[in-house]
C-alpha cells in the first residue's frame, strides 16, 4: 500500500510539475511559445544522456555511417520537432487560428471525401512524424470530424490532460484498450473517420520490414479496412518550415491483406522520414526485439 501511495504521490507531482511548465510557456505568444518549447527539447535530446542513447541508438542501428556530427545535428532536430508539436498539441486553439489555411493534398483526400458522401467511414494511418495532429486539423477545416486512438499514458493525472487536448482536435478520442477498440470498431462502422498511428513497437504483432530492420507492426488498422470495405490511408503533417505545415493525405493503400498492406504503410512512412529525418520520433524504441548498437560513430 505504501508503495502505491508513494507513486500516486510522484505522479501527481509530475503531472504538476508539466501543467506548470506548460502554462508558463503560454503566457508566451504562439510563435515565441513553440520556438522556446522546440529549443528546451532540442537541449534535452542532445545533453541527456538516456534520450541522447536512444537516438544514437537508433540512428546507428538503421541509418549507418553517419558521423557524431550528423548525430547531434539530427538529435537537436528531432528534439525541436518533438518539442514544437507537443506544445502545439497543448495550445489548441492557437494552433487550429494558425492552421486555418491547411487545405489537404493528395489523391487520399478526394478518396476519402467520396466515402464520406457515400456514407462509409475510413481508417487513416500515420506516424510520430512532423505534426501528425495538423492532419485531423486540416480535415475539420473542410468539415470532417476525425476522431483519434492513443495508448493511455502510465501517469493517470497526466493522462486526462493529454486526453483533453487531443479531444480539442477532433472527437471522439478512443484509448488502445478494449473498450476504446470497441467504440473504434462502432464509430468506423457507422461512416467516421480516425486516425491511428502504427509506428509503436507492439510485441504481440507481427515483424514486418521498417527501414529494412524487422519490427514489430500492428496491423489491426488494415484488418479493419478490409472487414468493414474501407478505405486505409496514409496520411502526414509535413513541416516545411517554423510556421508552414503541409498536410499530405496518399492515394488508398490497395486491399489484399493485412501484412501486405501494413507493410506498404511502413514503406511509405519510411521513405517521408528518409526525406526528412529530424521531424522522426527516433525516441521510440521501435526496434525493440533487436539488440542494437549503442554507441554512436567516432
Amino acid at each position: 500500500m505504501a508503495r502505491i501511495n508513494r507513486n500516486l504521490t510522484k505522479d501527481r507531482a509530475e503531472a504538476w510539475a508539466i501543467r506548470v511548465a506548460i502554462f508558463a510557456l503560454k503566457l508566451l505568444p504562439f510563435a515565441a511559445r513553440k520556438r522556446v518549447a522546440g529549443w528546451l527539447m532540442q537541449q534535452s535530446v542532445r545533453h541527456i544522456r538516456a534520450l541522447r542513447k536512444r537516438v544514437d541508438t537508433n540512428l546507428t542501428y538503421v541509418l549507418p555511417g553517419m558521423t557524431t556530427d550528423q548525430h547531434t545535428e539530427l538529435a537537436g532536430q528531432v528534439g525541436a520537432s518533438i518539442g514544437t508539436s507537443m506544445i502545439e498539441i497543448f495550445s489548441a486553439p492557437d494552433f487550429a487560428r494558425a492552421s486555418a489555411g491547411i487545405t489537404p493534398a493528395g489523391a487520399g483526400f478526394s478518396a476519402l471525401q467520396s466515402a464520406q458522401a457515400q456514407g462509409k467511414g475510413a481508417i487513416l494511418v500515420s506516424g510520430h512524424f512532423g505534426q501528425w495532429e495538423a492532419v485531423r486539423v486540416a480535415l475539420r477545416n473542410q468539415g470532417i470530424a476525425c476522431g483519434g486512438v492513443y495508448r493511455p499514458n502510465n501517469n493517470r493525472f497526466y493522462d486526462t490532460d493529454f486526453h483533453h487536448a487531443l479531444a480539442n482536435f477532433g472527437k471522439p478520442i478512443f484509448p488502445n484498450t478494449p473498450a476504446g477498440t470497441r467504440a473504434l470498431v462502432r464509430h468506423v462502422k457507422e461512416g467516421g473517420v480516425a486516425m491511428l498511428l502504427l509506428d509503436q513497437h507492439i510485441k504481440a504483432m507481427p515483424l514486418l520490414s521498417f527501414f529494412g530492420k524487422p519490427a514489430h507492426t500492428a496491423t489491426f488498422a488494415a484488418e479493419l479496412a478490409l472487414k468493414y470495405q474501407l478505405p486505409l490511408i496514409p496520411c502526414y503533417g509535413i513541416r516545411q518550415d517554423d510556421s508552414v505545415i503541409e498536410v499530405i493525405l496518399e492515394a488508398p493503400i490497395k486491399p489484399s491483406d493485412a501484412l501486405t498492406m501494413t507493410q506498404y504503410f511502413n514503406d511509405s512512412l519510411e521513405a517521408r522520414i528518409r526525406q526528412h529525418p529530424g521531424q522522426y520520433y527516433w525516441l521510440h524504441q521501435r526496434w525493440r526485439n533487436i539488440n542494437a548498437p549503442s554507441s554512436p560513430p567516432k
